[in-house]
């Protein structure tokens, strides 16, 4: 191998980096923004078109990311729930539905305060029973994060923010 063909060779592999990254897209990148359903012009660079695609992705990750939260939230909530209906001595199904468990805890608990409502200590534990079944309620209802919608909608405008930049 002789100096020239080093310098040749080096010399054809920056300009088709340079080509890459400052002129038309490659096949490989047009078919993974094919893949990912992103739309493109022809005019966009190959430096654009990562962008796009690494944002999208940052994207996808925090929305599954937030699902995985969410999910994990409502079985911590249901366990909660069963937890607090062990308290009040109900028997539960494993396979019982999460809202057929509210219902019952607050049956049991009015049907308690009914039966004790002379008794000042059985009501204020009834009370502090309560206030931990509307927590559940009041839980099962907004189960996803303020902190995890923010952050997704946050990523989505910085995506949207990047596409426009690039098409317009």
């Amino acid at each position: 191998m002789t100096l020239s063909s080093v310098n040749l060779g080096y010399a054809a592999q920056s300009m088709a980096s340079w080509g890459a990254y400052n002129k038309k897209l490659t096949s490989q990148t047009k078919a993974e923004l094919d893949k990912l359903a992103i739309p493109y012009s022809q005019d966009i660079t190959e430096a654009q078109a990562k962008s796009l695609i690494a944002a999208y992705k940052k994207t996808q990750e925090t929305k599954k990311n937030a699902k995985e939260d969410n999910t994990n939230g409502k079985s911590d909530l249901l366990q909660r729930a069963k937890d607090l209906a062990q308290k009040l001595g109900i028997k539960i199904d494993e396979n019982a539905d999460f809202q057929a468990i509210l219902t019952k805890i607050e049956e049991i608990i009015n049907q308690k305060a009914l039966e004790n409502k002379d008794n000042i200590n059985v009501l204020e534990q009834l009370k502090s029973l309560n206030f931990e079944l509307n927590s559940i309620q009041a839980q099962a209802t907004g189960s996803m994060s303020y902190s995890n919608v923010n952050q997704t909608l946050m990523e989505s405008l910085e995506m949207l923010s990047k596409y426009n930049k690039t098409f317009l």
